[in-house]
Formats: structure tokens, C-alpha cells, sequence
């Protein structure tokens, strides 16, 4: 059995295989001071018989660098306390949900309103062409604003979780999407892809009660591609409206479960 330091506190006793994992999840790495029955004094890992684990488990130590460069995964981002991340996902859900629960009845009662309203009333309010340009600029600002709102909670997810592995950067997950028509290939890594990361990311650290249902999240992406098909997208819009709110939720959900088992950055 094993003893590691970890924060300045001894951890352990753990066995062969514990300790593999902890190298794999990066806790144990290069320089971590390690100890057994029998040993005089603790010693770095790589000066013990445990130098076989990060041969073959840990990455490399990095290299000694200028303090004045400031590599991408060390940017004031990543240096966040898990809470502040947590509440400006939250913030962002929120002001999708205010922009819907707004604009939704608004675009209904202008609507209810040009199907209601016979052809002498309307030339006594206004033309018809002008209702026409109300309804769409409703419709189109609630569009808008739930792409936007909703986007931007996207990219904080892709945040969290992005890592060199990761099949895309948080910034080109986004960006990428608003590309005409290969953004519609886009959106199978961007939403499709955040679905399997997120799982993957939940199984390797071992975080319970996470698993966003990729399924529906490639049923998105499927629905997506029907819009540029007429007839067929005023069915699949909706059906896409519904299945991105329940996306956003679940990945919002689940991104918060995995901040809060992120330690405090002191």
C-alpha cells in the first residue's frame, strides 16, 4: 500500500491500481512525493519503482517557460472559481428563458391578431403588408435572441470541459455554426460532439449522476437539416424548439454537476 501528498496532506493508503488511476487523472504526476512501509523518507514517484506508472500513464512534465508566456490552457478562464462559471452558466439559461417566455406570447398575440382581424380593420390600423413585417420581425427576434442566448451557454459548456484532446476548441464549436450550410455539418460537433464529451468527461472522473442522452442531441442535428426543406421545416422547427430547450437544460445541468466537484482555486 501507497501514501501520496496531495495540497500538503498525506492520502492514502491505496493500492496498485488506485494509484494507476490517480496518474491517469493526473492527481499523481511528476515531482508527487510518495511513501511505503519501509521507505526512510518520502521520495518523488519517478524515484521509485512506481517510475513504470508514469512511463506509461502520465504525460511528460512541461518544460521550464518564461513567466511571461501565458499558454492557452492557463488562461484566467480556466483560473475561475467553479462558482462564478456556475453562475454565469445559470445567468445565460436565465436570459434565454426571459427571451422566450417574452417574445413567444408576443409573436402569438400578432398572429391571433392578422388571422383575426378582417381586411377593413386592417386597412383602418394599418397595411397588410406592415402586419406581415410585425409578425416576422417578432418571430425573427425570438430566434435571434434564443440563438444567441443559447449559444453563448454552449460555448461556457465547451469551456469547461475543453482539454488538448477535445475534438474542437470552445470558440470554433460556436463560431463554426453560424458558417452557411457546412454550419449544418457543424452542429454534429458542436452539439453532438458537447453530448459525448460531457460523457466522457463525467466516466473518466468518475462524477455521478451526469449523463447527457446523446440520442436526442443527434436527433437535433438530424432536425437541423431539414429547415432549407419547405413544408417539412415549419414540422421540424418546432420539433428542433423543443429538443434544443431540453438540450440546453440538460447540458447546463450537467456542467454544473461537473464545476461542482472542481476544488476551489485559493
Amino acid at each position: 500500500m501507497w501514501y501520496f501528498s496531495e495540497n500538503d496532506e498525506r492520502q492514502g493508503p491505496v493500492g496498485l491500481e488506485e494509484l494507476q488511476e490517480l496518474v491517469i487523472q493526473g492527481r499523481v504526476t511528476h515531482g508527487t512525493l510518495v511513501w511505503q512501509k519501509g521507505m526512510a523518507e518520502w521520495q518523488p514517484i519517478e524515484k521509485t519503482e512506481l517510475q513504470d506508472f508514469l512511463e506509461k500513464y502520465d504525460k511528460p512534465p512541461l518544460p521550464r517557460i518564461s513567466p511571461s508566456f501565458k499558454p492557452e490552457f492557463l488562461n484566467s478562464s480556466n483560473l475561475e472559481q467553479p462558482w462564478v462559471k456556475i453562475g454565469r452558466i445559470n445567468t445565460w439559461f436565465k436570459a434565454y428563458w426571459i427571451t422566450l417566455a417574452i417574445v413567444a406570447p408576443a409573436t402569438l398575440i400578432v398572429s391571433s391578431f392578422m388571422v383575426g382581424v378582417t381586411d377593413a380593420e386592417l386597412a383602418t390600423y394599418f397595411s397588410e403588408e406592415i402586419s406581415l413585417v410585425l409578425g416576422l420581425a417578432f418571430a425573427s427576434l425570438m430566434s435571434v435572441a434564443g440563438t444567441v442566448f443559447g449559444y453563448f451557454l454552449i460555448f461556457q459548456c465547451w469551456e469547461v470541459i475543453y482539454t488538448r484532446r477535445s475534438r474542437t476548441t470552445p470558440a470554433k464549436a460556436v463560431g463554426f455554426t453560424f458558417i452557411p450550410l457546412y454550419g449544418l455539418y457543424w452542429q454534429f460537433i458542436a452539439i453532438y460532439g458537447l453530448a459525448k464529451e460531457i460523457n466522457q468527461y463525467a466516466k473518466l472522473h468518475k462524477i455521478r449522476n451526469i449523463k447527457v442522452q446523446e440520442p436526442l442531441a443527434l436527433w437535433y442535428c438530424i432536425t437541423t437539416c431539414t429547415y432549407l426543406i419547405p413544408g417539412l421545416n415549419i414540422i421540424t422547427g418546432v420539433a428542433g424548439m423543443v429538443l434544443w430547450i431540453i438540450l440546453l437544460n440538460s447540458f447546463r445541468k450537467s456542467i454544473v454537476s461537473i464545476l461542482e466537484t472542481k476544488p476551489t482555486v485559493r
